[in-house]
C-alpha cells in the first residue's frame, strides 16, 4: 500500500518542531516525552491491528517501553537532584534518592528477567554493569549534595563551590551512563520495531494508525514549543522589570543616603574651619574620616552595581600621566606620614606624557591599590612605579604597567586565588583588624577589564606585596606645562560680591551651603523650591544659580529649563547653573546637561569640589570671558 502524500510531508514538519523544542533548556525532557508519546501511539496502533503472529513483537515493545521509561526516570531524577541541592525541604534529597534507587532497581530487574532473550547475554551484562555504576555514582552525588547543603547553611562558600563541582561532575557521569543505556535500548527497540513494521505491512489501515501516533507526537512538540515561547517571553519581561527596579532602587538609595551625609560632612567641614581645641579637632577629624569611609563604601556599591548592569561607561579624555600618578599618591601621603612610611612615586621618563583614557577610573584603581598598601603596611615603604611594557610612540597604542609595592603583611597563594572576588578579605582577623568591605579589588578587576587591561599580584606572608596593572593607552604627545592655579570664585564684576541664587528644600543642606559659601564673600539668596527660584531670577540679577535636583513644586531640571526659556524670551545673558545632586548615577548627570545645566556637584558637598565647580562654571560664562578680555586690553 503506497504512503499517502500527507504522511510524506509530515516528517519534515516534525523535524522543524523537534529542532525548536530541543533548543530549549528542557531538551532532554522534551526528547523523552516525545519518545514516550510516539511509543504510546505505536502501541495503540498495534492493539487495533492485533494479529496472533504479533504477540512476540508486542511483548518486545512493552519490554523496551518499560525499560526506556525506567531509564528516562533517571534523567528526570537528575533534574530533581539538582533542584534538591537548594530546596528548603530537608528531606528533598532523600526523596530524590529513594526515587533514583527504585528506578534503577526496576531497570535492573527488567534486564535480568528479559534482557538475555532480547538483547543477548553480553549486552545484558553490560547494561546491568552500567546500572550498578549509576547506583554508586548516584549515592556519591547524594553525598556531595548533602555536603553542599550543609556548606550553604554554614555560609562556607569555598566548601560549597567544591561540593557543587563534585556533585555536578557526579551527575554528569550519571547522565552519561544514562545516555549509553538509552542508546542501547533505543537501538534494540528500533530493530524490534522494524521487524514489527515489516509484519504490519499487510495489516489494514496502516497509514491511518501511524498518522494518529505521529500527530500526537507533533502536538506534544508543538505544545512544548508554545509553552517555552511563553516562558521565555515572561522571563524576558521579568528580567527587564527587575533591571528597572534595580536601577530605581540604586537611584533612591543613593539620594536618600547622600542627603543626610551632606549635612554630616558639610557641618563637620564647616566646624573644622573654626577655632577648636585639640580634642575637639580630633573628634571632628574622626567624624570626617568616618563619613568619607561610608561615602567610599556607597560609591563602591554603586560602581559594582553599574558594572554588573553593564551601565558603567568610560570617559576617554587627554590626561597627564605623571600628574595623575603623583596626584593619586598625594591623596595617601598624610596617611603614610602618620604611620612613618616612605611613599615613593616613580614615572619612567619614556612613560611620561599626555595619554588618551579615563583618568578618573585610572585614579580610582591606583588609589585603591595605594590605599590598601598603606593600610596593610606598618613599617617600611609604599611605592608606585609606572613604566612601559613596550616602546611608546606618539599616536600609537602603548601598554603601560603600574606597580604598587609595599613592605606590609603579605599573603599566601590560597588568599591570592580569591583576593579579587567580591566581598573577599584575606581572613576574618584581617576584617576585624583592618576593616573594609572586600569590594575594592573586585571593582579594580572589573574596571581594569573594562579598560582593556590586566591586573594581578604577587606576595609572600610577611614579605610585602606587589600589585600590578597593565593598560593599553594611546600616547598623544608630551605633557603640557601645568597651568597656574585659578583664583577663588569671584564675580565677573570687580566692584561687587558674587551673587548666588540657591534653591534647596532641606534646611540642613541650606545651612551647609551658606557655611561653605561664606568664605567666598558671596551674596546668597536661599529659596525653598524651584518655583521660588524662577521668581527670584526674574526680580534680580545673579552671577550663578545652584539648584537641588529633587525639590517640591518644581524640581531642579524643570527649574533649569524654565530659567533658560526665560533668558531666551527676555534676552537676558545666560548665567551658569550648577546641579547639587545626591543622584550620582550617570543618567542623572546626563539629565542635568539635557536640562541646560552647566555642571554638577555631588552630595555630600565638599568645599574644594564646590569651589572648583563654581570657578569652572564662572570661567566658562560669557561675562567672565568678556571681563577677562577687557582687563587684558586695559
Amino acid at each position: 500500500m503506497p504512503i499517502r502524500a500527507d504522511l510524506r510531508a509530515l516528517p519534515a514538519t516534525l523535524r522543524r518542531l523537534y529542532a525548536r523544542a530541543t533548543a530549549t533548556r528542557y531538551a532532554v525532557a522534551v526528547t523523552l516525552c516525545g519518545v514516550a508519546a510516539l511509543i504510546a501511539a505505536l502501541a495503540g496502533a498495534l492493539s487495533l491491528a492485533w494479529q496472533p503472529d504479533l504477540e512476540g513483537f508486542a511483548a518486545g515493545e512493552a519490554f523496551y517501553a518499560e525499560a526506556l521509561r525506567d531509564d528516562s526516570a533517571i534523567a528526570d531524577l537528575v533534574v530533581d537532584l539538582r533542584a534538591a541541592a537548594t530546596a528548603k525541604a530537608p528531606d528533598a534529597v532523600q526523596r530524590a534518592n529513594l526515587k533514583l534507587g527504585k528506578a534503577l532497581k526496576r531497570l535492573r530487574g527488567r534486564l535480568a528477567a528479559e534482557g538475555p532473550g532480547r538483547l543477548g547475554p553480553a549486552e545484558t551484562r553490560r547494561l546491568m554493569r552500567l546500572t550498578d555504576e549509576m547506583s554508586e555514582i548516584g549515592l556519591g552525588a547524594i553525598g556531595h549534595i548533602e555536603s553542599l547543603r550543609l556548606a550553604i547553611h554554614r555560609n562556607d562558600n569555598p566548601a560549597a563551590i567544591v561540593e557543587a563541582r563534585a556533585a555536578s561532575q557526579a551527575l554528569g557521569e550519571l547522565v552519561a551512563r544514562h545516555h549509553t543505556v538509552q542508546a542501547v535500548l533505543a537501538a534494540a527497540q528500533r530493530a524490534n520495531t522494524a521487524a514489527g513494521v515489516r509484519t504490519l505491512e499487510t495489516a489494514r489501515n496502516r497509514d491511518d494508525l501511524l498518522l494518529g501516533g505521529l500527530l500526537l507526537f507533533a502536538l506534544l512538540l508543538a505544545g512544548v514549543c508554545v509553552h517555552e515561547s511563553r516562558r521565555a517571553g515572561q522571563a524576558l519581561k521579568a528580567a527587564e522589570a527587575a533591571n528597572r527596579a534595580k536601577s530605581d532602587f540604586l537611584a533612591v538609595m543613593s539620594h536618600e543616603i547622600r542627603t543626610p551625609m551632606n549635612g554630616v560632612l558639610g557641618m563637620a567641614e564647616a566646624l573644622k574651619a573654626t577655632r577648636l581645641q585639640p580634642a575637639q579637632a580630633e573628634m571632628v577629624e574622626t567624624v570626617l574620616s568616618s563619613g568619607q569611609l561610608l561615602l567610599c563604601l556607597l560609591n563602591d556599591l554603586l560602581d559594582l552595581s553599574r558594572i554588573e548592569a553593564g551601565k558603567l561607561e568610560l570617559d576617554a579624555a587627554p590626561f597627564d600621566l605623571s600628574r595623575t600618578a603623583f596626584d593619586t599618591a598625594g591623596l595617601y601621603s598624610e596617611a603614610a606620614y602618620a604611620k612613618d612610611l616612605v611613599l615613593e612615586v616613580e614615572v619612567a621618563p619614556e612613560a611620561a606624557g599626555c595619554y588618551l583614557g579615563d583618568a578618573f577610573r585610572l585614579r580610582q584603581v591606583l588609589g585603591n591599590l595605594l590605599g590598601n598598601a598603606v593600610k596593610f603596611t606598618d613599617r617600611g615603604r609604599v611605592s608606585l612605579r609606572v613604566f612601559p611594557v613596550q616602546a611608546v610612540e606618539p599616536g600609537a597604542p602603548a601598554r603601560l604597567r603600574f606597580e604598587v609595592s609595599d613592605s606590609g603583611i603579605g599573603f599566601d597563594q590560597e588568599t591570592k586565588s580569591r583576593l579579587f572576588g567580591e566581598f573577599e578579605q584575606a581572613d576574618a582577623s584581617t576584617t576585624r583588624r583592618f576593616g573594609g568591605s572586600g569590594l575594592g579589588l573586585a571593582i579594580c578587576r572589573r574596571m581594569t577589564s573594562l579598560m582593556g587591561g590586566l591586573i594581578g599580584c604577587d606576595s609572600r606572608p610577611g614579605e610585602g606585596s606587589l600589585f600590578w596593572v597593565e593598560l593599553p593607552l594611546e600616547r598623544l604627545g608630551d605633557a603640557e606645562p601645568e597651568a597656574a592655579s585659578s583664583p577663588p570664585p569671584a564675580s565677573a564684576h570687580a566692584d561687587r560680591s558674587l551673587r548666588v541664587l540657591c534653591a534647596e528644600d532641606n534646611p540642613v543642606n541650606q545651612k551647609v551651603l551658606e557655611l561653605m559659601l561664606a568664605p567666598t564673600g558671596a551674596d546668597i539668596l536661599m529659596v525653598d523650591d524651584g518655583a521660588q527660584a524662577v521668581q527670584a531670577y526674574i526680580r534680580a540679577e545673579f552671577d550663578l544659580v545652584l539648584l537641588d535636583m529633587q525639590m517640591p513644586v518644581l524640581d531642579g531640571p524643570d527649574t533649569a529649563r524654565a530659567i533658560r526659556a526665560l533668558e531666551a524670551e527676555t534676552g537676558l545673558a545666560r548665567k551658569p547653573i550648577l546641579a547639587l545632586t545626591a543622584n550620582a548615577l550617570p543618567h542623572h548627570i546626563e539629565a542635568c546637561r539635557a536640562a541646560g545645566m552647566d555642571g554638577h556637584v555631588a552630595k555630600p558637598l565638599q568645599a574644594q569640589a564646590l569651589y572648583a565647580a563654581i570657578a569652572e562654571a564662572l570661567d566658562a560664562s560669557p561675562e567672565a570671558a568678556e571681563a577677562r578680555l577687557s582687563s587684558t586690553a586695559a
